[in-house]
């Protein structure tokens, strides 16, 4: 391989001592770009001479691997050196030269100026945009490339890669795909005729793995296989597979995506959106994605994901599958200009019999067109001919459906601009718009939902990705396929989100738009994204009502149906508009949830779209799953001897807990029962909102709901079980060490900081409004849960009320913040009180209000701190652990248990804060007891005459006393042996004694030279 062999100085030189033209770096090295004298085999394609400088060589443009001296002598670089100078073929890319000398290992390969197929697609923005056809010629490329490498020849043996996926794909500059990188790549032996390897040692980049190959360490051709199908997924769908959108969801990336969509029948949802805009050129879009390339595409793809290796297609059948993608790809013949006569004949001559609907300056007609020599039924929107405004609509709208894919965007057929025609044709939507099916009761409360989301979905995808506004968002813009997806479309209106038009050009032209305007567009003047965001509350309300929102008779905006929706939302009633054949179905916090994010929406909040959507995905889910959660009275009468004393467990004013069992697939599980009394409105009114917090708020430090049953006049809530009771209960419990305390009080303030911070919305505060030391369960890891979520309020502040009065007087004395008796409000700053309440709980071994306390000023919060500003506090602290507590740890832990005692609320910390501290303290106290307790006694004074410097961890000081060290007057030399004891050394030019007969015995190591110790002095 001497012709092969290039000179170390020859590639600093052209790589400027690799300072310059760098094009790759990863784990392995450094790629650059030079120019550099290879060996030509166009002249000599074996050469034998002796003297390398008799080696034909010509200049060239090459990519330089220079790989990190961790991986210089691994057995991979020559390896790859082997496997490619066997390799002759264009799909592989071709080593022109290596270097090895000292410790430098480099390989020398041709140079790929479109850089590698992951960097295509992470760059997708800012580069050229690939047509499925051009697509597929790569797919085909790394296809047949592989068929190459799996092939046993003469000329070489079956190769297999061991790493296909998009970073190993390199793309030239005619976008030929070269397969690379064979570090990891194994040969099959001439004499082996086995097709399995045994690797030992799995490698290979995760995502892309052979589950076989990962689970038993055969390696087959077959493992390549798979991980060609991920790649070409990822060419389908234009991410990578560990793209950070799909392994947020499963560590699998893309693959557990396509799994899901493969089993639910929807695999297509997969493809790259913009696979459909192929043109800069709005009247020029020629390259649609073909059906049946898509399908065959899809259908092979997916086969080399088969789990099994024996399962999955050869690269023959692969091959043969691709080029019949591409064939089906590049001979369709449904053009997308659609000539005038296929229109005509479609709408009878633009008859009204087809028409069904219109706007100012269009109508829409149904009809088929033939399409690839299939009739397909089309809507078909003509513009008016001679208006000036109407061409301008026209263009817009054109520009935008062609330029926005989306799966709630109306998909754009073709065109036709004949004889001075403008007319769009759209795909067909089955059930025609939206308000045809506002009253339809065979369209039920989930489905609605789901309306919902998709066209929230769609309108997001406009404010963020396509940075539109759509200026006329109403229910008869909204059009609904065989499956009932929402499909926004009417896009004459829609601007940039950065033009602010006039709103004189909307409302001119919003024909039929009264009752969606946003009201606050006179005071603006002009339309923006909150305004779409108002007209998609109307169309909520729509939905939920069951009416078009300007009904007949209404005169004026305010009796129109979003004013209308909002005032009775505002007062409460908003169910008494709610359409009679959903109400039934509706499960109340899904209502909720929908019905508060509608009233949003209408009230110019600057309510992003995002939240919208993730408010009603949570109305969905809460919809679909209660049924799931329900758990029959029957069931819990069962478990808790129809509710009997003997398993009662606590109460408060409208409800009562009991322990229980409920059955499940694999017997019983413990749980907490909560029976809400429905004598009375609050009590009803506390089970939904427990509920629907339980529901959304999931978090380990907050209870877990296991269930629920709402049967006749019953609402139960219940809850996972938590073996070790309330914390109220161990307060007093000598065996709840400071050190179990303080991580008690860590888990509460991490609840109740999720709480408080962590809404979807983030504009609005969360308040618990009960916390204390019977709301704080423990499981039986010691870990603290917050329960008792039923006066959790959404909002900044809680009004007080007799009412609420009523059940804070129930069990609640000595925990609620003086603000709510001084001021009658209760806020977040409210909880922290509280919270310090339960600190002083903890700290002190007692109830808050205990028997004997008459005034809140003897409870527990306002008595510790008096004694924290007397300087007496010690004297409250728990005698059974009193001296547990390391001195520092109760310092920094006081400190900010008073600070949240503190009367003004904005004194008081946040709970971020108070996690802060709290892990201080606890890091003081665990360093005390694992490291404090093993130093010995006046080892303060042994540091007193040291020279080094304060420390304030104890471990650092064990650390330093085993170590040893010099006294001050660097005379003597001080460590602590293994076993404890101290040990003092000096030098024997210093010392002298008088027992002569004493034996020596010599030092092995001693930081003072050459020392020895006297035995027996």
């Amino acid at each position: 391989m001497d012709h092969l062999r290039i000179p170390l100085s020859d590639i600093e030189s052209a790589t400027n001592n690799f300072s310059t033209n760098r094009i790759g770096s990863g784990g392995y090295g450094t790629v650059y770009k030079a120019e550099l004298d290879i060996f030509d085999d166009t002249i000599s394609s074996v050469p034998d001479r002796k003297n390398k400088a008799d080696f034909p060589k010509k200049r060239k443009t090459v990519a330089v691997k220079r790989l990190e001296k961790k991986h210089g002598e691994v057995a991979g670089f020559f390896t790859e050196i082997e496997m490619l100078t066997n390799c002759k073929h264009p799909n592989i890319v071709s080593l022109l030269g290596f270097c090895e000398e000292g410790p430098e290992r480099i390989l020398v390969y041709e140079h790929v100026s479109n850089g590698s197929l992951s960097d295509y697609f992470e760059k997708i923005n800012n580069r050229k945009r690939l047509s499925w056809a051009e697509r597929l010629k790569i797919c085909l490329d790394i296809a047949q490339g592989l068929d190459y490498l799996h092939s046993n020849t003469e000329e070489k043996p079956m190769i297999i890669h061991r790493d296909i996926k998009g970073d190993n794909i390199l793309l030239d500059n005619n976008w030929v795909a070269k397969i690379a990188d064979f570090g990891l790549s194994r040969l099959r032996p001439a004499n082996q005729k086995a097709n399995t390897i045994n690797t030992g040692t799995i490698a290979g980049t995760e995502v892309y793995l052979d589950p076989e190959y990962m689970k038993t360490g055969r390696l087959k051709k077959e493992s390549d296989i798979y991980s060609f199908g991920v790649v070409l997924f990822e060419v389908v769908s234009g991410k990578l597979a560990y793209d950070k959108s799909y392994s947020i969801k499963n560590e699998k990336g893309l693959l557990s995506i396509v799994q899901k969509c493969f089993s639910e029948g929807t695999l297509k949802k997969v493809i790259d959106p913009k696979l459909k805009e192929a043109s800069e050129d709005i009247l020029i879009l020629d390259d649609r994605l073909d059906q049946k390339s898509l399908d065959t595409f899809l259908d092979i793809a997916y086969q080399c994901l088969a789990h099994t290796q024996d399962r999955r297609p050869t690269m023959k059948v692969i091959i043969n599958e691709l080029e019949k993608a591409l064939n089906y790809q590049e001979n369709r013949k449904d053009g997308f200009h659609i000539s005038l006569k296929d229109i005509t004949s479609a709408t009878k001559n633009f008859n009204d019999d087809t028409c069904i609907g219109e706007g100012r300056y269009w109508k829409q007609y149904e009809g088929q067109i033939p399409l690839a020599n299939i009739l397909t039924t089309v809507i078909v929107k003509r513009w008016d001919k001679e208006s000036h405004q109407a061409h301008h609509q026209f263009l817009t709208e054109l520009k935008v459906v062609s330029e926005n894919k989306h799966e709630n965007i109306v998909a754009l057929v073709g065109l036709c601009n004949e004889s001075g025609e403008r007319i769009i044709v759209y795909e067909h939507a089955t059930n025609r718009s939206l308000d045809k099916h506002l009253d339809n009761v065979n369209l039920t409360w989930p489905k609605r939902i789901k309306i919902c989301m998709g066209i929230a979905t769609g309108l997001k995808f406009l404010h963020e990705d396509a940075e539109m506004i759509h200026r006329d968002i109403k229910s008869s813009s909204i059009l609904l396929d065989s499956d009932w997806e929402p499909k926004i479309c009417n896009f004459e209106l829609s601007s940039k989100t950065q033009e602010r038009l006039k709103v004189e050009h909307a409302t001119d032209h919003a024909y039929g738009s009264l009752g969606y305007l946003d009201p606050l567009h006179e005071e603006k003047g002009y339309l923006d994204k909150d305004s779409d965001v108002y007209s998609l509350g109307v169309v909520l309300m729509e939905i939920l009502c069951g009416r078009l929102a300007w009904g007949e008779g209404c005169e004026d905006h305010s009796e129109s149906l979003g004013p209308l929706a909002k005032r009775r939302y505002e007062e409460g009633k908003l169910d008494e508009l709610v359409f009679e054949g959903i109400k039934e179905q509706i499960f109340p916090p899904s209502f909720t949830i929908f019905a508060s994010i509608a009233a949003r929406c209408l009230d110019n909040w600057n309510t992003e779209v995002s939240k919208v959507v993730i408010r009603l995905e949570k109305a969905l889910e809460l919809q679909e799953r209660y049924e799931k959660l329900q758990i029959s009275l029957e069931d819990i009468k069962l478990g808790t001897g129809n509710f009997s004393d003997a398993k009662f467990i606590g109460e408060g004013k409208y409800w009562k807990q009991y322990k229980g069992e409920i059955p499940h697939a694999n017997g019983f599980t413990d749980v907490v029962v909560k029976r809400f009394d429905t004598a009375c409105d609050e009590g009803s009114h506390q089970f939904i909102v427990e509920f629907e917090a339980l529901f959304e708020y999931e978090h380990e430090n907050i209870i877990r709901l296991a269930g629920y049953c709402d049967e006749g006049n019953e609402k139960i809530i219940v809850y996972e079980h938590a073996s070790n009771g309330r914390l109220s209960e161990h307060l007093k419990d000598t065996s709840l060490t400071w050190l179990k305390r303080l991580k008690i009080c860590i888990d509460v303030a991490t609840g109740l900081r999720f709480l408080h911070t962590d809404d979807m919305l983030s504009d609005e505060a969360r308040i618990h409004g009960n916390i204390k030391s019977g709301s704080i369960l423990i499981d039986g890891e010691w870990k603290a849960i917050i329960s008792n979520l039923e006066l959790l309020h959404l909002g900044w502040s809680v009004v007080r009320t007799s009412q609420l009065d009523e059940i804070y007087a129930y069990n609640s004395f000595g925990y609620i913040a003086p603000e709510y008796n001084d001021r009658g409000f209760l806020t977040r700053d409210s909880d922290i009180y509280s919270l310090g309440v339960v600190f002083m709980e903890i700290l002190c071994g007692r109830l808050a209000w205990e028997e004997g306390c008459k005034d809140p000023s003897e409870s527990i919060g306002p008595l510790a701190k008096r004694r924290y500003e007397k300087g007496d506090l010690d004297e409250l602290v728990f005698e059974g652990i009193k001296k547990q507590i390391h001195k520092k740890s109760l310092a920094i832990f006081t400190d900010i248990a008073i600070r949240c005692l503190d009367d003004y609320v904005w004194h008081r910390p946040d709970a971020r804060d108070v996690i802060i501290k709290l892990q201080k303290a606890l890091e003081y106290q665990e360093d005390y007891e694992i490291w404090g307790l093993k130093l010995p006694r006046g080892y303060e004074e042994i540091l007193h005459f040291s020279i080094i410097d304060k420390m304030e961890k104890f471990k650092d000081i064990h650390d330093t006393l085993c170590k040893g060290f010099h006294l001050r007057d660097r005379e003597v030399y001080f460590s602590l042996g293994s076993n404890g004891e101290k040990s003092y050394l000096t030098s024997a030019a210093k010392f002298s004694y008088k027992n002569r007969a004493v034996k020596w015995r010599q030092i092995q190591q001693s930081s003072i030279g050459s020392s020895k110790i006297v035995l027996g002095v």
